[in-house]
């Protein structure tokens, strides 16, 4: 996997903490908050790795991920880079609080 590609990772953490939390459903299960708040915060790590790989390589295109060059890919440059990191800073404001 490249540097660009790690800009895919940064909502994985995030849906697997609501598919974990979906299934630990009830009033108020005990660990929801701390793995959400956890999520969040690995999802702005990845975010933050993702724009230091930026600052060290410079901009790029990933590999599509898809079928006879149908599919997704990212770019990373100054401004998705950003973007990636006030999106999950703001999430993790919005979860903790």
């Amino acid at each position: 996997m490249t540097i660009f590609a790690l800009a895919f990772m940064a909502p994985v953490p995030i849906l697997a903490s609501a598919a974990l939390n979906f299934l630990n459903a009830g009033r108020r299960p005990r660990l929801t908050l701390k793995l959400t708040e956890a999520a969040t915060l690995l999802a702005l790590g990845i975010a933050i790795a993702s724009a230091v790989g930026l600052g060290s390589i410079g901009p790029g295109v990933s590999q599509t991920i898809g079928i006879e060059g149908l599919g997704l890919s990212a770019r990373l440059d100054a401004v998705s880079a950003v973007m990636l990191v006030l999106a999950s800073f703001i999430g993790w404001v919005v979860v903790r609080y």
